[in-house]
């Protein structure tokens, strides 16, 4: 616990060294229980931050209550976002399902172009059967 919490302050700071070029702050209704990182997250309303430093780096900020449930963590680049989610102008969090088990694995947010990104996580089993659910969040203000 006291290393995660160094790693999040470190991250943090990281964050505020480089300077922030981008951040929206977007909430959205996960109805399943779901892994983030290395974190477990019931089913709930959580907030969402993509944010991308001047240095390249992103980071995704996922909070909501209890506030014991918040996960910070890097991203890396995954490819494209799909032309209906431009279009709707809408962030999008991406599950991957195997064995009744969701695990983040992909954002987008409007302001970030094309690009998605991808939160690293373990792989599911590799005989296990994977769905996709896709969970649309909404802009909220400012903090």
């Amino acid at each position: 616990m006291k290393r995660l919490m160094t790693n999040m302050i470190a991250a943090a700071a990281l964050v505020a060294a480089a300077g922030i070029a981008s951040a929206q702050t977007m909430e959205g209704k996960i109805p399943f229980a779901f892994r983030a990182g290395s974190r477990e997250f019931p089913a709930g309303t959580y907030r969402v931050k993509l944010t991308t430093s001047n240095s390249g780096n992103s980071l995704i900020f996922i909070t909501g209550a209890p506030a014991a449930k918040n996960l910070l963590a890097y991203t890396y680049r995954d490819g494209y976002a799909k032309t209906a989610w431009i279009d709707a102008d809408r962030g999008v969090l991406v599950f991957r399902c195997a064995e009744e088990r969701c695990t983040l694995s992909n954002v987008w947010m409007p302001g970030a172009g094309e690009q998605v990104f991808r939160v690293p996580a373990p792989a599911p089993r590799k005989d296990a059967p994977i769905s996709v659910a896709e969970v649309v969040l909404r802009p909220i203000k400012a903090d």
